[in-house]
């Protein structure tokens, strides 16, 4: 998962089925890709800071042979709501196009570190960003429950439902975005709906990091970026990647 990764942009967990019975295997692709057309990665733990799923208050690890592929393979081990979250290790990409990175950092809603870049003295070509990886997903193990809700699993960059989208009536759904336990206000998250064709649009978190989305049936992916810049050379910049999915009326 080299620099094309980064110019791929999301990283995903691409469920199989958004709703098992206790009991039975959650199966899922870890994805690379645009507009959710993209690569699956293998189950491969040298790249994994971290991989559990949390549900009824416990928290499992999800494990499984190298080069496995679908990577998630895990038995639902307790009824509610499947919290699946997985962190990565920092991996890097070089910029030899400054145009590339210039699109990159727009289309993420980050038009004004163009200015800074340049502001800081950095060259426009053979500067290197640093980038993490935060993913979740969520799966209903047997009937929703009162009860059943996404929870913060502590990861640095993290997006949580406030309700659980695989209750029945549900039209709109309130997300929040945390940064290293604060929210995060005014992040722009993009939302992706996949139908068989893929639809993008974006939102900006309020000043307590919320947002809400209108729910219509199809495979769900929201994904927010932050940038810091760094002095670690060749790295000039480190991006955390927070992404959610979720499948509604599967």
């Amino acid at each position: 998962m080299g620099a094309s990764t980064a110019v791929a942009h999301e990283f995903w967990i691409a469920l199989k089925s958004g709703t098992v019975t206790p009991g039975d295997t959650i199966t899922a692709d870890l994805m690379v890709g645009i507009m959710l057309r993209g690569t699956p990665y293998p189950y491969l733990p040298q790249y994994i800071v971290r991989f559990d799923v949390t549900a009824d208050g416990k928290a499992e690890p999800v494990t499984g042979l190298p080069g496995d592929l679908p990577a998630l393979n895990y038995v639902a081990q307790h009824p509610g709501l499947q919290v699946i979250a997985q962190q990565t290790v920092p991996y890097r990409v070089t910029y030899e196009d400054w145009e590339l990175f210039r699109k990159y950092v727009t289309e993420e809603g980050f038009p004004e570190i163009e200015g800074e870049h340049l502001k800081r003295g950095l060259p426009t070509t053979g500067f290197t960003e640093r980038y993490t990886r935060y993913v979740k997903a969520l799966v209903q193990a047997g009937p929703p429950r009162p009860g059943d809700r996404d929870v913060r699993t502590g990861l640095p960059f993290e997006l949580m439902a406030e309700a659980n989208p695989y209750q029945p009536g549900l039209d709109t759904l309130s997300v929040r975005l945390f940064w290293r336990d604060q929210p995060a206000a005014d992040v722009q998250i993009a939302v992706f709906r996949d139908t068989g064709t893929v639809e993008r649009r974006t939102l900006r978190t309020d000043a307590e990091g919320r947002a809400r989305i209108v729910l219509q049936p199809g495979f769900y992916l929201l994904s927010a970026v932050r940038i810091d810049p760094v002095d670690d050379e060749p790295v000039v910049w480190h991006s955390h990647w927070a992404a959610l999915s979720f499948i509604v009326g599967n």
